[in-house]
């Protein structure tokens, strides 16, 4: 009899066992709506288990997050490519600050080796006799004629003028002005 009991007890459990699967598959019933009732339902795992609209909300944060690092990651190569560029155009500028305090420095002191010939030249021509010096002064170019008067002393140049043909000294005196 315990035979037939448990036999009895087995082909029972199968056929709710088929039922309650065959009433889900049919939509009649929900096994997982009922597992999550009863997983939820338990007060120890209440708080820890995430229901599906919670499921729902982190995954649109996350969506939301992935979103930003990706608009994150493309301004970080655009600010990379943007630090590159300007610093090979401030190695560029560096370079070319150079070459140019180069030229100056060049300038500078071709500069100062004209300033050096001019006083070189005003030194002679004061030392010269006034008349001697003023026979060339008139084939003399007139900016370098005025230059050399400017750098000369006051009683240097006035000799100088004195024997100059009038109108090329008031030509002189007047550039001098």
């Amino acid at each position: 009899m315990k035979k037939k009991l448990l036999i009895f007890a087995i082909i029972l459990a199968l056929l709710s066992t088929i039922t309650i699967i065959a009433l889900n598959f049919f939509g009649i019933i929900s096994l997982r709506y009922y597992g999550e009732e009863i997983i939820t339902g338990l007060p120890f795992l209440e708080e820890y288990l995430a229901t599906g609209e919670q499921y729902d909300r982190l995954e649109e944060d996350y969506e939301e997050l992935l979103q930003q690092y990706n608009e994150l990651e493309a301004d970080y190569e655009q600010l990379s490519e943007d630090y590159e560029a300007l610093s090979q155009e401030q190695e560029d500028t560096l370079a070319e600050l150079e070459e140019l305090e180069a030229v100056y420095e060049d300038l500078h002191e071709e500069e100062m080796t004209r300033e050096e010939r001019m006083q070189n030249l005003v030194d002679i021509y004061s030392n010269m006799n006034p008349a001697q010096a003023a026979d060339i002064f008139e084939t003399m170019n007139e900016e370098v004629a005025v230059a050399i008067l400017g750098g000369m002393e006051d009683r240097d140049a006035a000799e100088l003028l004195e024997n100059l043909p009038a109108e090329l000294a008031a030509e002189f005196s007047a550039e001098l002005q």
